[in-house]
């Protein structure tokens, strides 16, 4: 219990750190500066440990499958792909956000069957957010994507933001697809 509490008081101090556009002009053109994400990282590495500290943590419901059934996630317009959502249950659907526990982790599928930790995604319900807020949420001076009820996964409309922490991205850390990760040929 101290520890999320800890993790609760870092991840405030990250918000109000980097969550206005006018945190660093690097921020607000969209080009965060990499030790500005480092904390999330590293809150975060023990996860990429996919067969041991990430199946046993919160976050053992995955992969998500979309509405057709697809678990490893590719763009159809050929923007990349997102590889597979590994979602904490407990967390999507509570109207907060938190920097350094994502909703989802996201693996890609490598050829041998293990998985490799490449990003997350921030997902808050907007009934849930929108109680308490006027505005699109944002976290280190990103505005969420808005998806309403025709969303591929059947989800009720959310906000959204993936992160590409551990695979770089040539679209940029914060876009929703990445060229760089690929799913497994079905």
């Amino acid at each position: 219990m101290a520890g999320r509490a800890t993790r609760a008081a870092v991840a405030m101090a990250l918000v109000l750190m980097l969550g206005g556009t006018a945190a660093s002009p690097a921020l607000a053109a969209g080009k965060p500066h990499e030790k500005q994400l480092d904390p999330v990282r590293d809150a975060l590495a023990v996860y990429a440990d996919f067969d041991g500290a990430a199946r046993l943590s919160d976050y053992p419901a995955g992969p998500v499958p979309k509405l057709s059934g697809e678990t490893c996630i590719i763009d159809p317009e050929g923007m990349g792909a997102m590889g597979e959502h590994y979602v904490e249950p407990g967390d999507v659907g509570d109207g907060m956000i938190d920097a350094l526990h994502p909703e989802a982790l996201i693996y890609e599928p490598q050829d041998d069957g293990s998985r490799e930790l490449v990003g997350v995604e921030y997902l808050v319900f907007q009934e849930a957010w929108n109680t308490e807020h006027n505005q699109v949420p944002m976290l280190f001076g990103q505005k969420f994507m808005a998806f309403d009820e025709t969303n591929p996964y059947g989800l009720p409309p959310f906000y959204a933001l993936h992160a590409w922490l551990w695979r770089a991205n040539p679209h940029g850390v914060f876009a929703m697809h990445n060229p760089a990760v690929t799913c497994p040929q079905e």
